[in-house]
């Protein structure tokens, strides 16, 4: 189940199909997905190029010679979610994608099924269990929930919109990415799709997953890196909610965006700021996860 070619091509013309269409769905009113698959492979690939030699080996065991990047390992929390069989092993494990902490919140909020309590439980997992299976499906947990915490809408909403799902948005016209959705609930473009694949295909520009996290990981320096490996699951759902806050629910110029209306986002009241921080937050995201995993990995 967890089996994938590092480094290599995702599937064939099929699966790709299938894929594009889970990616739209995204972007769709429903809760959605952190950063599309694409985003999490990107943030696994980028994390596999700063394994220390003794993780990298114990990755390869667990995964059977995969990767942190494959589409079975970074995203499996996503495809088995709501499945009923899964729901014994880990009940309640919707819910573990995200915090909600209100805009206005000056902390983060009391409670055990949450994505900063879930990176912290798989960590202790991870170090403890000697199943391999176990252990096994906790690293692919690590893998998508490090990944989901650096969303900013994974981490805030605003009145009661559940993360930006319910903040319509017209069109999103970018230099490299646009479309059009309609304005019923069933048919809309949402701010928290925006998030999650609106600004991953402008940020990668035409890319592949590989190249294009080749590309991330390439930029981050030495001191990047030390910085961005400091602190954990808590610190990171702060910053993604100060992002939120500051970013996300505002246009270029810092002033709110409104609640309703005719919301068209471009490049320049938008998406071009955004995008780079979309960037940022990848990056982090493979860096951080990198980091915790030389940590847990390895006794």
């Amino acid at each position: 189940m967890f089996n994938g070619r590092r480094w290599g091509k995702k599937g064939d013309m099929q699966a790709k199909a299938i894929r594009w269409s889970v990616l739209v769905g995204f972007c769709l009113a429903a809760r959605a997905l952190a950063w599309g698959p694409e985003g999490h492979e990107v943030v696994g690939e980028i994390a596999e190029r700063f394994l220390t030699p003794d993780a990298h080996q114990v990755v390869d065991q667990l995964l059977d010679g995969g990767a942190l990047g494959d589409d079975k390992v970074a995203n499996w929390p996503d495809y088995m979610r709501g499945v009923r069989e899964w729901e014994t092993p880990y009940p309640r494990n919707d819910q573990w994608h995200y915090i909600d902490i209100d805009l206005d919140a000056d902390r983060l909020p009391p409670g055990e099924q949450n994505i900063v309590r879930a990176i912290q439980h798989f960590t202790g997992v991870i170090k403890t269990s000697t199943d391999k299976k176990v252990r096994r499906e906790a690293l692919c947990f690590l893998v998508h929930f490090v990944g989901d915490v650096h969303q900013p809408l994974h981490c805030a909403h605003r009145n009661n919109d559940r993360g930006g799902n319910l903040q319509i948005i017209k069109a999103f016209e970018g230099q490299v990415y646009s479309i059009t959705y309609g304005r019923t609930p069933e048919d809309a473009l949402n701010l928290h799709g925006v998030w999650d694949f609106c600004l991953v295909k402008e940020a990668q520009s035409n890319q592949t997953e590989h190249a294009f996290a080749f590309q991330l990981g390439s930029e981050i320096t030495r001191k990047e890196r030390a910085r961005w490996a400091r602190g954990g699951a808590e610190e990171w759902a702060w910053e993604s909610h100060l992002l939120a806050k500051d970013k996300a629910y505002t246009w270029k110029d810092g002033e709110p965006m409104p609640l309703n209306g005719d919301i068209v986002l471009t490049s320049g009241n938008y998406i071009a700021d955004r995008s780079a921080i979309v960037r940022l937050q990848l990056q982090k995201a493979g860096i951080r996860l990198a980091a915790l995993l030389n940590e847990a990995l390895v006794p």
